[in-house]
């Protein structure tokens, strides 16, 4: 059934959908929908009297020594809290030597350039698993950033990626991008293609994919950017690692299902639009942030897979009152196959990470068209410096579809919300923390360093 449904969409999508009307009518929809409309309590005294009294009291009582029976009878419980007093008193010592030998302050010392140029910092994702980047600023510019990052994970994950941002060329309003990485993702999630696919029929395969980007752009304001970059990927579809479920490679669509296979290489080629109203986004103030992207992909070497995409993703945020932020997010995600070529399932739209709704299954939900809306409200809870503490509630809601513009329904729209907290600086968000809820499930999400 699956085999067919997909089939038989991309048969009858192939020459009626139009992919520029669409893309239109998606970005002036979320431009619209984004104009801009305009305690701690201390300790009573009687309560610290009460203690204090207490505590001179028992100096004058004198402690009944312990008999031999006594020790016999209580031997069960001490020996069951031994390892508890031995990591608990282990981690206090491990704390204090810690906080007095400054290791931390004098690594951070050693890492971390005076003038904030060069650092190193750890990292962890949900799906990318803990490691590190290191980067220097202006090492071949100003301006400039040269980055290295690795992380790794359980059932061999991991990630690696070396970039040169923002290279300058013809002056300071000229600039390049280049990148390489590989990343291996054991566990992915797969459902099926469409909005009404069913929880029970998860299955998961293993993605390895290679990659090298560059690009060139120019700024021709302060806020804005116009990147034309050409990217080049091999991927590779294994069997997945995740023991809970099937995997994907075992299922009978395995055969059928576009992209299910290995060595499939595609070059890329897109122009993105960036508009940012502050360098420093994330603060407690007022900001937009506009972001456009038009792709097409081509198959290398072979004529099966190859496709057009179109991005819009809208975010404004508006300054409350006593640093209290309300953002508010549009975004949306367009996938044409170029005539009678196929799209791996891999490039279609999806909901699910952590980017989109919250709360669901990465992958749960794929198909060709995508849009989305979020609220959140953000609130400051402590502040030094230049780090800041907020707290958040959000809501989130999407939903796929084969043509978003005749597809669509109220019943597919997914919901997610929750909240979290977040420590940020004036490099970015370097912690995050969320828990998400769905019809579904529950999911927590923790990001060090995105």
């Amino acid at each position: 059934m699956f085999e067919q449904r997909y089939t038989i969409g991309v048969t009858m999508r192939q020459y009626t959908r139009s992919f520029v009307r669409k893309a239109i009518v998606l970005l002036l929809v979320l431009t619209i929908a984004l104009i801009p409309a305009v305690t701690t309590s201390a300790d009573g005294d009687d309560g610290e009297k009460d203690e204090r009294r207490d505590r001179g009291e028992d100096q004058h009582k004198k402690l009944k020594d312990r008999t031999a029976l006594d020790w016999i009878i209580a031997a069960p419980g001490l020996l069951i809290n031994l390892p508890f007093k031995i990591l608990f008193k282990g981690t206090g010592t491990a704390i204090g030597y810690i906080d007095e030998s400054k290791i931390i302050d004098r690594i951070d010392d050693f890492l971390t350039s005076d003038d904030g140029l060069r650092a190193l910092r750890p990292t962890y994702s949900s799906r990318n698993g803990a490691g590190f980047k290191v980067y220097q600023k202006n090492l071949v510019g100003d301006g400039s950033k040269l980055q290295l990052s690795a992380s790794a994970g359980l059932r061999a994950r991991q990630r690696y990626q070396l970039s040169l941002e923002r290279l300058g060329l013809f002056g300071e309003r000229v600039f390049s991008d280049l990148a390489i990485g590989y990343r291996f993702l054991p566990d992915e999630s797969f459902y099926g293609i469409g909005p009404n696919t069913s929880k029970s029929d998860e299955s998961n395969f293993a993605h390895e994919q290679m990659y090298a980007q560059i690009g060139i752009g120019t700024s021709p304001f302060r806020m804005l950017d116009l990147v034309a970059s050409l990217r080049i990927e091999q991927n590779d579809i294994r069997e997945g690692r995740d023991t809970r479920s099937v995997s994907l490679t075992e299922l009978p669509l395995a055969s059928s299902l576009p992209g299910l296979e290995r060595g499939v290489r595609m070059m890329g080629a897109d122009v993105s639009v960036c508009f940012e109203s502050r360098a420093t986004p994330g603060g407690p103030g007022g900001w937009c942030r506009i972001v456009l992207q038009g792709a097409m992909y081509n198959q290398i070497e072979e004529s099966n897979y190859g496709f057009y995409s179109f991005k819009a993703d809208i975010t404004q945020h508006l300054h409350l009152f006593y640093g209290r932020v309300l953002v508010l997010r549009v975004a949306g995600e367009l996938v044409e196959p170029v005539k009678d070529r196929h799209v791996p399932f891999y490039y279609l739209s999806e909901i699910g990470r952590r980017e989109t709704v919250r709360g669901f299954s990465r992958g749960r939900f794929r198909d060709f068209d995508m849009v989305l809306a979020s609220l959140e409200y953000r609130y400051p809870i402590w502040k030094h410096h230049d780090d800041q503490l907020d707290a958040f509630l959000f809501v989130d809601a999407g939903q796929v579809a084969h043509d978003i513009l005749e597809d669509s329904d109220w019943d597919d729209v997914r919901v997610g919300f929750g909240g979290g907290i977040r420590l940020w600086d004036t490099e970015g968000e370097s912690i995050k923390v969320m828990l998400g809820k769905s019809k579904e499930r529950y999911r927590f999400y923790l990001v060090l360093n995105k």
